[in-house]
């Protein structure tokens, strides 16, 4: 079974920043050649609307409309290769 591993704390990023996460930067070594799929819940008070999804890299700039931070979720999903 792959496993993955996250930051200990979840990721800090400032409405309107531009970020770039590689999800398959922690895979296993035994796992070279897996992909990823990816999406974007929806978030109260996040733009663009509505979520986003993808495969590989997750680039995006989202900007919190609101006045309290916001949490985004992406689920994931991997293709395991061989």
């Amino acid at each position: 079974m792959p496993k993955w591993s996250q930051p200990s704390t979840p990721l800090g990023i400032c409405s309107s920043d531009i970020f770039s996460i590689n999800p398959l930067d922690n895979l296993a070594a035994e796992f070279t050649g897996s992909t990823v799929s990816w999406e974007r819940k929806p978030s109260a008070n996040i733009e663009p609307a509505p979520s986003g999804a993808g495969s590989g890299n997750i680039n995006e700039q989202l900007t919190n409309t609101g006045i309290i931070p916001v949490e985004v979720i992406y689920l994931l999903t991997f293709t395991i290769g061989t």
